[in-house]
């Protein structure tokens, strides 16, 4: 993990915490037995909410699959921004069932794997209207979580998590909703991920390779990898 005189506590991401009176949160944590990276590349494609989380966090859509995203560089992190236009609304959010939003998520990847995203519904063709991003536009209601993605071993990692919503939104029972539907998913990944690191334990020796559409990934790795290599000279 490093030494400890080493640390940096300025270098720390910046999240919503629970000392943030304008945001409730909830946490949770599940331990992964596999190396940390493939919870990284797991963060960086989003378009598996589609298809993993068909029933949690997809909504039994393929919004996430379809949606174009825009992957970004930043100061040790690379950011992930997309529409999903005319989307069926979280079960958490605050409206009514059934409500249809175009929504806008966001996130940061950051070393050594603090992951912030911020999803917020607006009215259907706010997309349309401002297809860069919503900016200066107030939306329905801001969902937000962070999770840190904390290796142990080379083949084991926790994985710490809080989710929530404005103050105002939030209610006791929506939270324990949000909270239990992530934790659902969470452990959805965890099969799938688990499995992966399964076939690279079988096949050690094969070199994985990256596609057109996994940059996000391939450019984290690549920022992971100089680092280590700056800190171990």
């Amino acid at each position: 993990m490093g030494e400890p005189a080493r640390a940096d506590h300025a270098l720390i991401p910046r999240a919503i915490g629970h000392d943030d009176p304008a945001y409730t949160l909830g946490t949770g944590e599940l331990q992964y037995e596999d190396n940390y990276q493939m919870l990284h590349d797991n963060l960086l494609d989003l378009t598996h909410l589609s298809y993993v989380h068909e029933n949690t966090l997809g909504r039994k859509s393929i919004s996430w699959g379809q949606a174009q995203a825009s992957s970004s560089l930043i100061p040790r992190g690379v950011r992930v921004q997309r529409w999903l236009r005319d989307t069926l609304s979280a079960s958490y959010a605050p409206l009514p069932d059934g409500t249809r939003v175009d929504q806008w998520s966001a996130y940061d990847l950051a070393v050594p794997g603090v992951f912030c995203l911020k999803s917020s519904g607006y009215p259907v063709g706010t997309a349309e209207q401002f297809p860069a991003k919503p900016d200066g536009i107030e939306p329905m209601y801001p969902t937000v979580t962070s999770q840190a993605v904390t290796p142990m071993t080379e083949t084991s990692t926790i994985y710490y998590y809080s989710d929530g919503q404005r103050t105002e939104h939030m209610e006791e029972e929506r939270l324990r909703r949000q909270i239990e539907l992530f934790g659902v998913a969470f452990r959805e990944d965890k099969a799938m991920i688990e499995a992966q690191q399964a076939v690279i334990n079988h096949s050690p020796h094969k070199t994985m390779i990256t596609l057109s559409f996994d940059r996000s990934v391939g450019r984290f790795r690549r920022l992971m990898a100089t680092l280590i290599e700056d800190e171990t000279k």
